[in-house]
């Protein structure tokens, strides 16, 4: 009995793994945070961009921030999202100045 459970495992785990690739095939999303600086000091404020690349049927649903990303970085001020469309992928951007 044992070995029929690992053998029914090792299935699983196979077929899992066959399908998962066929699965995602085709979900082209990317994202991407930069921040314009490398290096900062307290009290200094720098630019953070978040840039979302993803197929025009999916729907983003930013997180909001209202004064901070974490406690220790401060959010000053969001921008608005830029988008751009090109082969049925949309592209959004938005820009905080942070702390």
């Amino acid at each position: 009995m044992r070995i029929d459970s690992h053998i029914a495992k090792l299935i699983k785990t196979t077929l899992l793994v066959l399908i998962f690739p066929i699965l995602t095939y085709g979900q082209n999303i990317s994202v991407t945070a930069t921040l314009d600086t490398n290096t900062i000091l307290i009290g200094d404020q720098i630019n953070l961009s978040v840039q979302i690349s993803h197929p025009n049927e999916y729907v983003v649903i930013w997180p909001t921030f209202i004064d901070t990303i974490t406690q220790n970085i401060l959010v000053v001020e969001e921008y608005k999202i830029d988008s751009s469309f090109s082969n049925n992928i949309i592209t959004e951007t938005i820009s905080y100045l942070i702390t």
